[in-house]
């Protein structure tokens, strides 16, 4: 009776062994499809040395009446960049249009375009943040939301800087810094 008991608590820790690592085995199948996918989507990110490109574009009847302004939301996304790009130069220039594309594929460039409709409660905004490099971009994420005249500013401030961070993550890990 003993030896049995053994025998089943031996086949027991086998199978809990197996299904651990299996599952581990099919955990790092997905995280190597997910990267593969990244790199393919967003390989160019690799070739970016530097940006050369920031703005925050601002749209709506009442923007400037609810406190947003396109001069101090793009310092803020500057702040941003270089607080979640250590080493990643912001670089305000312009290339001439002969620049060998060798070059313009260095130079990043990030815009962000925020929409708001209102004035008073409800104040729907959309934010979109797009990124690439000199030629297209080819990473944006969106957001969509809705606040009182008094958060808006806040609330914006505070997607662009969870965008920025987005960015920063999917740049660092495409190009295995991350």
């Amino acid at each position: 009776m003993k030896k049995n008991t053994i025998l089943f608590l031996i086949i027991i820790i086998l199978l809990c062994f197996f299904s651990i690592e299996s599952f581990a085995q099919e955990k790092n199948l997905l995280k190597n499809f997910k990267n593969s996918m990244m790199d393919i989507i967003y390989g160019e990110f690799k070739e970016i040395e530097y940006f050369g490109f920031i703005h925050v574009y601002v749209k709506g009847d009442y923007a400037e009446k609810i406190g947003l302004n396109s001069e101090t939301l793009t310092k803020y996304a500057k702040l941003n960049f270089k607080n979640n790009f250590a080493y990643i130069n912001y670089k305000n220039i312009d290339l001439p249009y002969n620049t060998p594309d060798s070059e313009k594929k260095k130079r990043g460039s990030l815009h962000i375009f925020i929409w708001t409709v209102g004035d008073d409660y409800p104040i729907a905004y959309y934010i979109r943040c797009k990124a690439g490099n000199y030629f297209d971009y080819f990473w944006e994420i969106e957001a969509l939301g809705v606040s009182s005249k008094d958060n808006v500013p806040d609330k914006i401030k505070k997607t662009i800087g969870e965008m920025i961070e987005k960015l920063a993550i999917d740049f660092f890990v495409v190009r295995n810094e991350m």
